[in-house]
């Protein structure tokens, strides 16, 4: 379930010397609107997918997901953002995916390159956080000159962007790190509910999506 944010109201008295007092109050707290605001029920509507079950909602999730990923590359930072959508828990309320799950995962495999007969392959995980549009999950970012500064090897990597662990693992490394990785599906999963899971291949029969996504480094 969405876990909603907390707000608190701090008050303190000054005390003067003629015995008189002041109460004073601090108070951050958001309107009402600001609360629904950040509610499930507030997102778009064309990516509220509580009213679908069965083979509909997973149809409209993988869709959702792989039409709105977006790879950047800016100064050697990368970025991989991924579009939020609404669906039902198991107490049947709304709950965003970013709720729903806990982590995301994207598996990328090397382009022209061979290792023993095999491609090398990249995943990236994180935790799965919702935006500050609420109809965006927060992006996950690498440095990828600390990365590249690292040699190729099966092995997982360990990063920290704005507070936010990230692990990248390399299977069938090469020498030297590809320019290019295709990305071949996004996973996402919950780390204590097993049957929280879902897996979208970036390309498949029936998803709006034709081309390949790729990340540049």
């Amino acid at each position: 379930m969405f876990s909603k944010i907390m707000f608190y109201t701090v008050s303190f008295v000054l005390f003067f010397g003629t015995g008189g007092a002041v109460m004073m109050k601090i108070t951050d707290s958001p309107s009402k609107a600001e609360v629904a605001s950040r509610e499930p029920s507030s997102i778009q509507r064309v990516y509220d997918y509580s009213d679908l079950k069965g083979n509909a909602l997973a149809m409209a999730a993988k869709d959702r997901l792989v039409n709105s990923i977006n790879i950047k590359n800016k100064n050697d930072e990368l970025s991989i953002a991924m579009g939020n959508f609404v669906l039902l828990n198991d107490d049947k309320e709304k709950d965003f995916a970013c709720g729903y799950y806990d982590r995301l995962s994207f598996v990328f495999e090397a382009s022209g390159v061979i290792v023993e007969g095999e491609r090398p392959t990249l995943t990236v995980d994180s935790s799965c956080e919702l935006g500050a549009n609420i109809n965006e999950m927060v992006p996950v970012k690498i440095s990828l000159n600390s990365l590249k500064n690292q040699k190729p090897s099966d092995t997982e990597y360990k990063f920290f962007a704005d507070g936010r662990a990230v692990s990248v693992t390399v299977n069938h490394s090469p020498s030297a790190w590809p320019t290019e990785w295709i990305l071949k599906n996004v996973k996402l999963t919950h780390s204590k509910i097993s049957s929280r899971f879902i897996q979208v291949p970036t390309f498949e029969v029936g998803m709006g999506r034709r081309h390949q996504i790729i990340m540049e480094f």
